[in-house]
């Protein structure tokens, strides 16, 4: 983060509520970089009164970031403030703090917590490399690893791209200083081989940071990192430089070592990374050396062709703007073109002699792709040369072929895309079959899948709505999905995790994912069943999920659920399909027969009764059902089908005591 935008934060979100005069006047001069001195004189502080004013926490209120004036002067990048601070012993300069650091990602900025990092550990993220050398000479440990396990070295090899990118934001001289911060921490004593808790290396930081400039990846391997350590996810430096298309990245990675045929833990190769990106120049770059064999060329060569044919931009769907003309879509044309002209030449050199390579395993035939088959000659490919939609299908086919095998999450993209694109054209089935067809690969553990899956089940509830008929068949793949991501949901829950701000990121992110099966049971509440093995099938489904016995961090389940939800916000609910609003009386009777327990307690002891009492029936977003009679329906089930109106929550409170409509109150009591 640059410093401006960090003392602006500051300035605007913390300094001024709750201060003392002194704190305010000191806060100004650090942010400003002046010398605290006259302050101290002003206000005859000691020596002691000095330091403690120094730990004043400062925090800007995103995930909870908090550190003292004296990591401010650090962020600020005063270094005569910040000598004057250590010469004079009022600070600690091997201080633990948590800071929001500013990073490069998914091809924007963005910004992640780094926490309990001292003050050189945030001078070498912020590329503050005077205030290194200063912290240095002053004894600082140049090995620092914070509470994920990331030292200063990693971080400033992470950053390297932002803060290069910073420099001209700024306007100053592209002068790589990063590069000589990172030779400085060597030289000190770094370790630069040292990884993080999830496996990264300063050299695969560098390749993923580090983008079309080759020089801190050279230098590291020069000072002997490993080039084929790898992370958690498999990945190693040239994995992630072929990912990025960084070919001078690549090139300086296999000049020393960097084993081409390394498999990530999906088993995909750098080779295949660049070929899924439409990196063509890496890809042809590699496949032009002598040691790639005919059969790796060929099978790239393929592989990048069906990237290509499936490339689709949805940025104009997504993101919509005035004035959209019909470019886009030659530009999709352009890329088919371009991805069968590839395809046309791998399938040349495959039926090339001596001797023809062919292809050990097809995919079947599939609704999804309208039983179309993979071309299995050259004569049966050029026949699609005109037929763009088919020349689509034959790349989604190929990818099928290679990824499907792999079980590699590279796979679920295109087939996202193109489910929006026929969502978009309002040709929902087809976009369902393509939602569908993702899921059944089951990568679970793909951030991408999770969004299929939440986009699937708006589509399933649009459908509803327009009174499209859907079949519990149609829901099996979605099924299936959902059991198996719940059991590693459930495992991830358990793991234990380094950072505070992991275990609070995964603690939303595991209530908004048991929301998904919630709305995965309102969709199944709302299909018809037209036999007895159909209805028998759609308790099945709910009850394989109930017996699961999952709560979210409330200690909520399914049957609080579907009365309300604490998770999303009020202001969000407005935008829910109407088959999702609660209190749905749908889900509470297909949850009771399937076997949920009308008087579970969460955390708080609060049974669906006494949830349902403190529902407001006058809030607009609530179904219309509820808000007829206030909600009477609704607690005359609860107490029909076995709820206690006696049991108490652990504040003492039974559901009739928190009531919040009188009518209501009044009803329960008649019971």
């Amino acid at each position: 983060m640059i410093s401006l935008e960090f003392s602006n934060h500051i300035k605007t979100f913390d300094y001024k509520s709750q201060r003392s005069d002194l704190e305010r006047e000191a806060i100004e001069k650090v942010i400003a970089g002046e010398s605290l001195l006259s302050v101290f004189e002003k206000h005859k502080l000691s020596l002691e009164q000095r330091r403690k004013l120094l730990k004043t926490k400062v925090a800007y209120p995103h995930k909870g970031e908090e550190s003292s004036l004296f990591l401010l002067s650090i962020a600020c990048g005063h270094v005569d403030l910040a000598k004057s601070l250590i010469e004079e012993q009022v600070v600690d300069i091997e201080e633990r703090g948590t800071v929001l650091v500013g990073v490069y990602k998914d091809g924007g900025f963005g910004y992640e917590v780094g926490e309990d990092v001292t003050p050189l550990w945030c001078a070498a993220a912020w590329c503050k490399f005077e205030l290194v050398k200063l912290l240095a000479k002053h004894g600082a440990n140049i090995n620092h690893r914070s509470k994920v396990g990331s030292s200063p070295l990693l971080v400033a090899c992470r950053y390297f791209h932002l803060n290069r990118a910073r420099q001209v934001l700024l306007g100053k001289p592209d002068v790589p200083v990063q590069l000589e911060l990172v030779k400085f921490l060597l030289d000190n004593g770094a370790n630069v081989n040292e990884a993080g808790h999830l496996g990264d290396t300063p050299l695969t930081a560098a390749a993923l940071s580090g983008f079309k400039d080759p020089s801190l990846v050279a230098y590291l391997l020069k000072k002997g990192a490993d080039p084929n350590a790898k992370n958690a996810l498999g990945f190693t430096a040239l994995h992630l430089a072929a990912q990025k298309g960084c070919l001078e990245s690549v090139k300086v990675l296999i000049k020393n070592g960097a084993q081409l045929g390394a498999g990530d833990t999906e088993g995909i190769t750098p080779l295949q990374l660049a070929c899924c990106e439409c990196h063509d120049s890496v890809v042809e770059w590699i496949i032009s050396q002598p040691d790639c064999s005919r059969e790796w060329r060929i099978n790239a060569l393929e592989l990048l062709g069906a990237s290509h044919a499936t490339s689709i931009d949805v940025d104009d769907i997504e993101y919509p703007s005035e004035g959209q003309s019909e470019e886009e879509y030659a530009d999709d044309m352009e890329s088919i073109q371009h991805g069968y002209n590839l395809l046309l030449r791998a399938k040349k050199e495959r039926f090339e002699p001596p001797t023809n390579i062919v292809k050990q395993v097809l995919t079947p035939p599939l609704t999804v792709y309208n039983n179309q088959v993979e071309s299995q000659s050259l004569e049966e490919l050029e026949a699609l040369s005109t037929n763009h939609e088919v020349i689509q299908i034959e790349g989604f086919l190929i990818r099928d072929r290679i990824l499907g095998a792999l079980r590699s999450s590279e796979i679920l993209q295109p087939l996202f895309n193109k489910a929006i694109v026929l969502s978009h054209k309002e040709e929902l089935q087809m976009a369902a079959n393509f939602y569908s067809h993702a899921l059944s690969f089951r990568l679970v553990s793909s951030d991408t899948s999770r969004e299929i899956l939440r986009r699937l089940l708006d589509l399933f509830a649009s459908m509803i709505e327009k009174g499209i008929q859907l079949k519990t068949a149609n829901l099996e793949p979605v099924h299936q999905y959902i059991l198996v991501w719940l059991k590693i949901l459930t495992q991830e829950r358990e793991r234990q995790h380094f950072s505070h701000f992991e275990q609070q990121e995964l603690k939303w992110a595991f209530d908004h994912n048991l929301l998904l099966v919630f709305y995965f049971i309102c969709i199944l509440s709302n299909i018809s069943a037209h036999s007895d093995e159909e209805a028998k099938k759609k308790k099945e489904m709910i009850k394989k999920i109930m017996d699961l016995k999952l709560q979210n961090s409330q200690g909520s389940d399914m049957f609080h659920l579907a009365v309300w939800d604490s998770v999303i916000e009020v202001h969000n609910k407005v935008c829910l399909k109407e088959i999702f609003k609660v209190p749905n009386m749908k889900v509470l009777e297909i949850l009771l027969q399937s076997g949920g327990n009308i008087n579970s307690q969460d955390h708080s002891g609060n049974t669906p009764l006494h949830v349902l009492m403190s529902v407001d029936p006058k809030l607009a977003i609530v179904p219309s059902d509820f808000k007829e009679n206030e909600g009477k329906d609704y607690i005359k089930w609860f107490v029909q089908n076995g709820a206690k109106v006696d049991l108490k929550n652990m504040t003492g409170e039974c559901p009739v005591d928190i009531a919040v409509s009188e009518i209501a109150k009044e009803f329960l009591k008649k019971l």
